[in-house]
Order: structure tokens, then C-alpha cells, then sequence
């Protein structure tokens, strides 16, 4: 480095500022670096000014230690460079944009098995790629191999599965033949398990990474049990996703849903019903603009989570929030405070406890 240099942050490298901190989300690597606030001030500054500039810009003595630590950080985590021209390294375009109406769905089952044949064929219309499958019971795999045959000239391009365990859905070997057979499969995650379990899958588990089991203890008994944030539930694995939380809602945006009783809704957690989808077809349900009210809710406009520092690698959930008559409000099953940089678990804040009694979720 010499004293006319600019420092480039890498493009998929995206400074977010929160309250008290910063991030880095290298979204190349799926990684995030913490870094302060002061920091993420400088960056938005290395793009018009040269090191030595810098100094001057920010009445800085150009020996300053604080200064060069930070960019030996930045550099030993290959975040950036320096370069003597910045313009021949431009900057990401931020656009998002889909060809679908819909990306992604939930359809969720209990003892009501749904015409998936139909659903599918509305799916595809609608352009979506990812379907989510929740059963709330148990599902035998022959059920599995059923529905995933319906998908043989779709264009849907993943199905994720939640089944609940018993002692007919324990068989790693099936269920592996099952991802082996329906390539289609991204998991197959089995709830309310006796163990937390990952199935070793080096054999099986394609480049992509479909074809992913997993057994867990998390009883997963109907939609209430969604809407959870942890640091498990961030997302940040493409820039796809990254720049889509910027400007729409992580969750909800793109999405349908169809509940264990058939009716069409944006999430099955929510109460807004469109339609039954044995009478309502989902293109139709799509022109009510109701049916799309929170697809533009982004984490800037939410509560505590515009000065969140996960804010666009987290997902969202506007039918559990702390205050019901407040859209805009945190929500509900979040234990992380931006301002104290803490989590807790989100049922022990006494400051929630009217919302968790308005929702009837005191068994969670």
C-alpha cells in the first residue's frame, strides 16, 4: 500500500450498520465480520478519498494506529484491496427483480391430504420454484414418493419437507432413497424427534446441496410455531437474497400459502384468508392486492430492526409481532436487542408477555 491508494472493499463485501455495531457480510463466503460503527464511517468514505486523504478528511495523524488497524483486519480478512485506480472496480448493482408472481409456497397438511397434482400445476404457473411441505403428523414415505411424482415435467425446482417423527419415519435408509429417487428434494427434515441429528452425507447429498436429512427435537405441532429468529435463522446466502431483504419483506415477499385446511393465504400463520383452494384458483387470489399487503414491509421500516445490524440476512414474520396493532412492530419471537448487542430467549421478556397471551402461544 502507498499513501495514494484507495482501499476497495470487495462488491459482494456489503457494510450494514446497526446501533451500537456494524457488519460486514461477505457474501461470497456466507460469512459476516463484526465491525464498530467508526469503521463502517471510513468505508463509506474509501471509495472518494486515498489514503492520504483519508487521514486529512478525518483530521487524522497519518501515523495513526487506529487507522491501520483496521485495514490490516480488513485485509487479512479479504475483504478489499488496495488499488490505485477505484473506477476500474465498480460498485454492485443493488437492483432486484423477479420473473415470478410467486418464488416460493408453504402447504401445510394434517389430516387433510390436498390435490397436490393441481397445486403444483398453479405453482408453476405463477412461476414459483420452492415449495415448503409441513405435516403436522406423520406422512409414510410411499405418501412422499407419491406427491414427489406429480413434480416428473414441473418447473418447480426444490421441495423441502417436515414430517414428524414416529416410528415409522426413522429409516435413514429410506429417506435417503427417497432424495436419491426425487433428486428434486432439497431436505427432509423430521420434527419432535427423540435426538437432534444430522445424517452424515457424503454419499448422497448432490453439489447443490439437496437431498439434506435432518432429525430434530422441535416439536413443530401447527403454523404457530413459526415466525422464530435466531442467529440459525439468518440467510444470507446469495446476493439474490441479500438485496431482495433490502428492499421487500424477507418472509413474505413472493410467497402463498396454502394451510392444513385448504385455504389460500400469504402465510399460513396469518389470520387474512383469500380463498378455499378447492374453489379459488391462486392466480385469481394474486389480483386482490390484500393478498400481497406485506411483500414491501422491509426490515427499515420495522421497529428495533431498522437498527439492526442483521437486518437484510434476517427473515421476517409479520403474524407474530410485539404490539398486534402496530404492523410495523418487532417481531414477537425475536430475542435480540440491537442497542445491547444481547439475545434472550424471546418468551422470557416480560415485555411480551401480552402479546404471547393475545396469540394463545403460552405452550411455546
Amino acid at each position: 500500500m502507498n499513501n495514494d491508494q484507495y482501499f476497495y472493499l470487495f462488491a459482494d463485501c456489503i457494510p450494514v450498520k446497526g446501533a451500537t455495531r456494524s457488519v460486514i457480510c461477505d457474501l461470497g463466503r456466507t460469512e459476516i465480520h463484526f465491525i464498530p460503527n467508526s469503521l463502517y464511517s471510513i468505508l463509506l468514505e474509501t471509495r472518494k478519498y486515498t489514503y492520504t486523504d483519508l487521514i486529512k478528511k478525518l483530521n487524522l495523524n497519518k501515523d495513526d494506529n487506529k487507522l491501520k488497524e483496521y485495514f490490516k483486519f480488513l485485509i487479512d480478512s479479504e475483504l478489499g484491496t488496495w488499488v490505485d485506480d477505484i473506477e476500474k472496480f465498480p460498485e454492485i448493482d443493488t437492483k432486484w427483480e423477479s420473473p415470478s408472481l410467486i418464488s416460493n409456497a408453504i402447504i401445510d397438511v394434517r389430516y387433510i391430504i390436498h390435490d397436490f397434482d393441481n397445486i403444483f400445476r398453479q405453482l408453476a404457473d405463477l412461476g414459483c420454484e420452492d415449495v415448503q411441505i409441513r405435516f403436522y403428523e406423520t406422512a409414510s414415505y410411499e405418501l412422499i414418493d407419491s406427491i414427489m411424482g406429480y413434480l416428473k415435467s414441473s418447473s418447480i425446482k426444490s421441495v423441502e419437507f417436515l414430517i414428524k417423527y414416529s416410528d415409522t419415519v426413522n429409516n435413514i435408509k429410506q429417506l435417503m432413497l427417497l432424495t436419491k429417487k426425487h433428486p428434486r428434494i432439497s431436505i427432509l427434515c423430521i420434527h419432535s424427534s427423540p435426538n437432534n441429528k444430522v445424517v452424515s452425507h457424503e454419499d448422497f447429498v448432490t453439489l447443490d446441496g439437496m437431498g439434506r436429512i435432518y432429525f430434530i427435537k422441535e416439536i413443530i405441532g401447527s403454523s404457530k410455531s413459526c415466525g422464530q429468529i435466531n442467529h440459525l435463522s439468518f440467510s444470507y446466502e446469495s446476493l439474490h437474497d441479500f438485496f431482495e431483504n433490502t428492499k421487500f419483506n424477507g418472509c413474505l415477499n413472493g410467497k402463498i400459502s396454502i394451510d392444513e385446511n385448504g385455504e389460500i393465504r400469504n402465510c399460513p400463520s396469518l389470520n387474512k384468508s383469500f380463498g378455499n383452494v378447492k374453489q379459488s384458483p391462486l392466480k385469481e387470489v394474486l389480483a386482490n392486492q390484500k393478498a400481497k399487503e406485506y411483500w414491501n414491509i422491509s426490515k427499515d421500516q420495522i421497529e428495533s430492526c431498522k437498527d439492526c445490524e442483521f437486518r437484510y440476512i434476517c427473515t421476517d414474520c409479520r403474524a407474530y409481532i410485539e404490539n398486534p396493532d402496530n404492523i410495523y412492530s418487532k417481531p414477537l419471537k425475536c430475542g435480540y436487542n440491537p442497542y445491547t448487542n444481547e439475545w434472550e430467549p424471546w418468551s422470557n421478556n416480560p415485555l411480551k408477555k401480552k402479546a404471547i397471551k393475545y396469540y394463545e402461544l403460552n405452550h411455546l
